[in-house]
């Protein structure tokens, strides 16, 4: 089954048509109703997503290939961690200053 996200794509489990463009998704993980102790700094949010958007698991700028998840909610939340096999991609220090803007897939 081919990945098809965007507007007007069918729900894998419902059938009804949503929208699920990488800018729903980054506004809905935006207003993720998080405690502030549960929440990483903006910052580090940003630095995730830059780690995320440089993965060859990357799919459609919004999800992981590795564990299904969208990766703008899993990077919002203190305690997550990159689920590639290789080991934790947000754990490692960066080697250079990542893109912005990096979710090109």
């Amino acid at each position: 089954m081919a990945l098809r996200l965007g507007s007007g794509a069918e729900c894998f489990r419902c059938g009804e048509e949503q929208d699920l463009s990488p800018e729903v998704i980054a506004k809905l993980a935006a207003e993720l109703p998080l405690e502030a102790a549960l929440r990483v700094e903006p910052a580090e949010y940003e630095r995730r997503l830059a780690v995320c958007g440089a993965c060859e698991d990357l799919r459609a700028k919004i999800l992981c290939a590795r564990c299904g998840c969208f990766v703008q909610f899993r990077a919002r939340i203190q305690g997550a961690y990159c689920p590639h096999p290789g080991g934790d991609l947000w754990a490692r220090p960066a080697v250079s200053e990542p893109e912005t803007g990096s979710l090109n897939r």
